[in-house]
């Protein structure tokens, strides 16, 4: 078997994937091989006599059978489908160990070639899964021997001749699926590997290594978003840590990280329950989008967020304060810029209030 096993949690990926357009593939594959099969009837006509009425009758009516399991094999789970198409190449090979039964009466061993023709397919255009592989190519190999075996009049030479070139296929067939299966697994992990470091880059370079929050460049991205268009009555909010430079300097950057940490931890609780976007603005600065806001609730989440900052209680941490400046969006509004700009205006009037509370811009207009 292949030395890679697809994770059970990746199986449904990998067959959507993979085994879908495989199972499309052997379907077309099969399709037309059931009509080249067709090409045959000149021969049958030539070679069979009398026989070739009855040879036609059986090859016209596991035609239209092989077409039926064929289209239901469209309409059904991919498991399902694959035995479909799998039950079709056994019972077509069954259609050739019967012919050549019949033309072996009239010395035609040749006509019993087809089988390996069966195996041959089998491992290759038709791209099952390695166990389906095998079951077809061991069960039409068992048709074959059996067949000949019991109702040929075929000499036990050619039988056990064909039957060892037949097994001997079939065991190159396997081989060549198992390195077809290793590498197609190989291949997909390797591409879903690539796809996670692709997303945990792309999230890296969104995210704030200290805070875990949106950084200046996901801000921007996010900015982009509103491709012009202010939408009416969103929040917009600067929050600042008071007296952060003198908390640095006083306990260390360390705990500086740790505050601002802290600080953001509490936001996103706060936020994300509001449906609304925070990010690290850029040093101890934070700022917040939130929709749908109405005359009350800017003082109502600015309360909140005030009080849930002096609330924060870390032995190695000092109390801490923030200020907040806020702005309500209206329906002039040309760009999301020039909100930003007005909430931060309101943020340093809350500095110079003397910290520790929140100003926000027209929001009686709410």
């Amino acid at each position: 078997m292949s030395r890679l096993t697809i994770p059970p949690e990746l199986r449904e990926e990998f067959n959507r994937e993979v085994r879908s357009p495989q199972l499309r593939n052997s379907r077309k594959y099969s399709l037309i091989g059931v009509f080249l099969s067709l090409v045959f009837l000149f021969s049958d006509y030539f070679l069979l006599g009398d026989q070739f009425s009855h040879v036609l009758i059986i090859r016209v009516v596991a035609l239209m059978i092989f077409l039926a399991i064929l289209y239901f094999s469209q309409h059904t789970e991919l498991r399902i489908a694959f035995f479909c198409v799998g039950t079709v190449l056994c019972l077509f090979n069954g259609v050739i160990v019967y012919i050549g039964i019949v033309a072996a009466d009239f010395g035609l061993d040749t006509y019993q070639s087809g089988t390996i023709l069966i195996i041959i397919y089998t491992f290759t255009l038709m791209q099952a899964p390695l166990f389906t592989s095998i079951i077809i190519g061991t069960i039409s190999w068992l048709t074959y021997v059996l067949g000949h075996g019991l109702f040929s009049s075929t000499d036990i030479g050619v039988i056990v001749n064909n039957a060892f070139v037949f097994a001997s296929a079939l065991l190159l067939g396997v081989m060549s699926v198992m390195q077809r299966e290793e590498y197609l697994e190989g291949n997909f992990m390797q591409a879903h590997e690539l796809i996670i470091k692709k997303n945990t880059a792309r999230k890296q370079a969104l995210t704030d290594a200290l805070t875990g929050l949106p950084n200046r460049y996901a801000l921007l991205k996010k900015l982009e978003q509103f491709k012009g268009e202010v939408p009416e009555k969103m929040l917009v909010m600067m929050i600042d840590v008071d007296n952060f430079k003198k908390l640095n300097d006083q306990f260390g950057h360390n705990i500086g990280d740790i505050a601002l940490q802290k600080i953001a931890s509490t936001l996103v609780d706060i936020v994300n329950k509001e449906e609304g976007f925070v990010a690290r603005y850029g040093g101890e600065e934070f700022i917040i989008f939130i929709k749908h806001a109405n005359k009350a609730y800017p003082q109502k989440i600015s309360r909140l967020i005030l009080t849930s900052i002096e609330a924060i209680q870390v032995n190695e941490l000092p109390p801490m304060t923030v200020s907040i400046g806020g702005y309500i969006t209206e329906k002039e509004e040309s760009s999301i810029g020039e909100c930003i700009v007005i909430a931060d205006q309101a943020l340093l009037q809350a500095k110079e209030k003397g910290k520790n509370q929140a100003v926000i811009c027209n929001q009686d207009k709410g």
